[in-house]
């Protein structure tokens, strides 16, 4: 509060004459929004809420474009049929345009290379071929045979598919993410 700033700043200047709380309160009044939201909040929220953006215009893209993919742990419990405890995860591939899932699967351990090919597949199946992937940065992500576009070999660079790497610890910067928000609640 102004009051507790006000007394600390009275404790770090002993026998100084400060203005009055009323003068606090003017000046913090001036700084910027964004200057508070920096020193309160962090340096996250403030490229959540203050930095500028652009707004993707989904009409640029057609369906079946691009997918975005990722993947999802459940904040609840599950047990299989022999009795193991488990969090389910969901490793997801979604259409950019229509937002439609295209391609799922839900595993009861941690998502791996073998699982994010496995629903990549499914989709593929189901939907025919993306032009290009935007993907997370983990590592089960960019393994060195899947969507890695610097291996000339990698799946991604013999189907011809266009990988993006989505900007790290960014929720906005795949449309999944939302999709998964709204799954949970």
């Amino acid at each position: 509060s102004i009051i507790s700033c006000y007394r600390l700043t009275q404790l770090n200047f002993p026998g100084r004459q400060l203005p009055s709380v009323a003068a606090f309160q003017r000046f913090i009044q001036t700084i910027p929004y964004p200057a508070k939201v920096l020193g309160r909040q962090g340096e996250k929220a403030f490229k959540d809420k203050c930095e500028p953006y652009s707004e993707f215009d989904y009409h640029s893209i057609c369906t079946n474009e691009v997918w975005c993919a990722d993947n999802y742990v459940f904040n609840l419990w599950a047990k299989d049929e022999k009795g193991r405890v488990f969090k389910p995860w969901l490793v997801g591939w979604m259409d950019k345009r229509s937002r439609y899932i295209v391609g799922y699967l839900l595993i009861g351990h941690d998502p791996n290379a073998n699982s994010i090919l496995d629903a990549f597949s499914r989709a593929v199946y189901a939907c025919g071929m993306p032009e290009a992937v935007l993907l997370d940065n983990g590592a089960d992500f960019n393994v060195w045979d899947l969507f890695n576009k610097k291996f000339e070999y990698s799946l991604a660079n013999e189907m011809g598919i266009s990988v993006i790497n989505a900007t790290p610890y960014n929720a906005r910067a795949k449309l999944i993410e939302r999709f998964f928000n709204t799954l949970e609640y």
